[in-house]
């Protein structure tokens, strides 16, 4: 894929006419029906790239979906037991075939489309790859043998790339299960693949129900919730998560690659450590934003190409914090991603989210930040291009 400038790539050529000047319909009072609206082959056909997700855990768990009785399952997708990656890709070919984004216009309860006022700007998405995240020992193993220990007989799925590293809440994977070894020979022999290290870095919750999702998408017990006096059993799963996280930075200078950072109650300990381990030029991605504002300053000034990934999550009701980040984020410095099977986006919740709902990501961002969705696509893959190379 060539590289997309702000004068000559085919993407910005398609949203942009001479001179720059963005081609949009401007929609005041009137109103459309549904009828009316662009189709797929009439709108603007753009690239988009999942920058983080389980490729692994999401067909694990559409194998294990149960479908029918009283709710319907409408997420497109293959039936249970049949879903791999070239049966979802298919998937998700098909649905793209007739899916459109249009902002600066809503849906109504009686299907009429009212417009805000905003410039209307209509884009046909269309999934270009995905990185894919190993970071424990069980999922170093699917990962592996989906894209590099591929049987003879199945074809290297196309569009997806991977991050190889371990989880704060798989630390003990690191020396264990000999991850630092078998990271550092993938990033040497399949340096095609492998992109990125992590995801990696820092997490202090514990839920009050002493338990938490690990590194390989499984529950693990974790112990009663902690309190403001830290026990010496914390104490000591805090160091081993800070020794594991500098190890996977100084991987990630030694070889010049990206890193993927995972931070949850955490964000004091996770930035003096960065700042600490890691080349202020370093190429990052800090995914699934959730902290506060002050964290995503600190983040952004100190290094110049850092991104921020957000997922559906911007598109909840109670993510006020979120829609803030973003708000303050620049634009080119924001990554698209889902982290699927988790926190499908609004309005797919309760689904499994996956690579294909990224355009609902963009199009909450789009609505945040006032812009044309059609820009923050664009935007985010030339985004992608600069962090991962891909």
């Amino acid at each position: 894929v060539a590289r997309m400038s702000s004068s000559s790539s085919p993407a910005w050529c398609a949203l942009h006419g001479k001179g720059g000047r963005l081609r949009v319909r401007k929609m005041y009072s009137r109103r459309l029906c549904a009828s009316t609206l662009p189709t797929a082959t009439e709108a603007s056909t753009l690239p988009y790239v999942d920058t983080h997700c389980h490729l692994d855990l999401i067909f694990e768990k559409m194998n294990a979906r149960s479908v029918g009785g009283k709710t319907a399952d409408k997420s497109g997708m293959p039936a249970p037991g049949s879903v791999h990656h070239a049966s979802w890709l298919h998937a998700v070919r098909t649905r793209e075939k007739n899916f459109v984004l249009q902002n600066g216009v809503h849906h109504t309860r009686n299907g009429i489309y009212e417009s805000t006022g905003a410039s209307v700007n209509t884009v046909s998405p269309k999934l270009e790859a995905c990185v894919t995240v190993a970071c424990s020992a069980k999922a170093h193993g699917r990962i592996r043998k989906m894209l590099i220990d591929v049987d003879p007989t199945f074809t290297v799925p196309e569009g997806v790339f991977a991050a190889f590293g371990c989880h704060p809440l798989s630390a003990k994977d690191w020396e264990h299960e000999n991850l630092h070894s078998a990271t550092r020979d993938l990033l040497i022999n399949h340096p095609d693949k492998v992109v990125a290290i992590g995801e990696c870095g820092l997490d202090y919750y514990v839920p009050l129900s002493g338990r938490v999702i690990n590194g390989s998408g499984e529950r693990e017990t974790a112990g009663d919730a902690i309190s403001s006096e830290l026990s010496n059993q914390e104490k000591d799963k805090h160091e081993l998560q800070h020794k594991t996280f500098v190890a996977q930075m100084k991987m990630s200078n030694e070889f010049n690659k990206p890193i993927v950072i995972h931070t949850r109650e955490a964000e004091s300990d996770t930035l003096r450590l960065m700042k600490e381990n890691l080349r202020q030029d370093a190429a990052i991605h800090v995914h699934c934003f959730t902290s506060q504002k002050w964290f995503a300053e600190e983040l952004l000034k100190h290094f110049p190409n850092l991104c921020l990934g957000f997922t559906g999550v911007v598109t909840f009701k109670n993510a006020e914090a979120v829609v803030e980040v973003v708000k303050i984020t620049p634009l080119h410095r924001i990554l698209l991603e889902t982290d699927g099977p988790y926190m499908a986006p609004t309005p797919k919740r309760g689904e499994i989210a996956h690579p294909g709902h990224v355009p609902y990501v963009a199009l909450k961002i789009a609505e945040i930040k006032g812009v044309a969705v059609g820009d923050v696509l664009v935007a985010a893959r030339d985004a992608t291009r600069r962090i991962y190379g891909i």
